[in-house]
């Protein structure tokens, strides 16, 4: 029975089509491109997220925001709200936008904590951004 419930979790099921996808990246990516029964209205539906309404044009696109859905880890935490973010170039505009932080003033910040135990640090010197992974002890 465990094995059984092990397989049922490497599945998820495709909200256009109902069709069972193993959860690895690469065999998700090839089911938004060749998923029939997604609408593809025009060219930026070339790729359609079968866990929500997203769509877009590119590869690399569809695999980032495949990530959101298939991973726990947001390592990149604001310091000001909490909010927790998978990608340092998200959590760069949101700083931004709404804490009108400008990172290219903004001299050092400690971002989160990975969810494996490490502690990232993010060092941002003259708009060049430094990551530092450090092991737990």
């Amino acid at each position: 029975q465990n094995s059984q419930e092990e397989e049922e979790k490497e599945l998820i099921s495709c909200k256009v089509c109902a069709q069972e996808v193993k959860c690895e990246l690469k065999t998700l990516l090839r089911h938004t491109k060749t998923c029939e029964s997604a609408p593809r209205v025009d060219k930026t539906f070339a790729h359609v997220c079968l866990m929500c309404s997203y769509h877009c044009q590119q590869n690399e696109c569809m695999k980032r925001h495949l990530v959101k859905h298939i991973s726990d880890d947001k390592p990149f935490e604001c310091e000001y709200c909490n909010l927790k973010m998978t990608r340092i170039d998200n959590w760069r505009r949101h700083l931004e936008y709404k804490h009108g932080v400008k990172m290219s003033a903004r001299k050092k910040s400690k971002v989160g904590k990975v969810t494996y135990g490490k502690v990232r640090t993010v060092t941002i010197v003259q708009g060049k951004t430094f990551v530092k992974i450090k092991k737990p002890e």
